[in-house]
């Protein structure tokens, strides 16, 4: 066991039992909006200000208060009142999101590793911290992993003790993995243990969002045949709305993440039951 990582319940403790802070529901309502208004100009590329009024039944007044918090991000951008959709708010090249928070990402997938047993069928999703998962199943015994993730199948070819099960789909080099129809129907017909699932993005409403929508239904189904399903996140995710919602947050079993997340998700965790585990940075010698 990695003595680096621990289950945190020392968070939930100290949470636990706890009235949520004065104000959290309105704030909440509020962020809610917000992120639903922001998931509406990226699908939409672009949008007038008199049409998120209408869609959202808000006033102008209301949509100038939000529309700081909104732009905040630099992804939309408001000019005599149209709002746009910046290319970064749609997808990340894979390159780049590999280099970001390598560090804590191999730590998230050294930990979610820990979960899978001997004999075990897994799916590993698309996503530069899943991708680190077969560096370390090589003490397990005859596991089966099903993926798109052209990485994970890389990693995990030296690799004897594990069979893997490819997913038909066209190639999206962009994100290093398959999808489609023909993914969806293929995934359809597997019993699955354990899916390990990637995001870009968990939002403020606790959607567990993704950037590609052709991955969309492919999610959905890992989740619907997993018997257990784990969310691999770093922290630098949380707050961030993506283009699509797979899931929410309460459909998960584990979140594995590097550091605390915030308190309106660490009470949202608690309230519905679930596992969160925390693998923090090894603390330097001497410290």
């Amino acid at each position: 066991m990695d003595e680096k990582c621990s289950q945190a319940p020392s968070e939930f403790a100290r949470r636990g039992g706890r009235q949520a802070p004065s104000g959290i529901g309105h704030n909440a309502v509020k962020q809610t909006r917000i992120q639903s208004i922001k998931a509406y100009i990226v699908a939409s590329r672009t949008v007038t200000l008199e049409q998120i009024c209408e869609k959202f039944q808000i006033s102008k007044s209301t949509l100038r208060r939000d529309l700081e918090e909104i732009i905040a991000d630099g992804d939309i951008r408001k000019s005599y009142g149209v709002l746009t959709a910046q290319p970064a708010a749609q997808q990340r090249p894979f390159e780049e999101r590999y280099v970001a928070n390598a560090a804590a990402k191999r730590r998230i997938a050294e930990r979610a590793a820990q979960l899978v047993s001997d004999n075990d069928i897994i799916f590993i999703d698309s996503g530069s911290t899943t991708m680190y998962m077969p560096d370390y199943l090589q003490d397990r015994s005859n596991i089966t992993i099903i993926t798109n993730n052209l990485e994970v199948i890389r990693r995990a070819y030296p690799f004897r003790n594990i069979m893997v099960i490819t997913i038909s789909g066209i190639l999206n080099r962009d994100l290093d993995s398959f999808a489609g129809a023909s993914a969806v129907s293929v995934l359809a017909g597997y019993n699955i243990n354990r899916a390990f699932m990637a995001t870009a993005g968990i939002a403020r409403d606790f959607s567990i969002t993704n950037s590609f929508v052709a991955e969309t239904d492919l999610k959905k189904m890992a989740m619907a045949r997993s018997q257990r399903r784990v969310l691999l996140a770093d922290a630098a995710k949380f707050g961030v709305l993506s283009l699509c919602t797979y899931c929410r947050m309460e459909e998960i079993d584990t979140l594995v993440t590097d550091r605390d997340p915030p308190a309106e998700y660490l009470i949202r965790l608690r309230e519905a039951g679930k596992e969160l585990v925390v693998c923090p940075p090894a603390p330097h010698p001497g410290t």
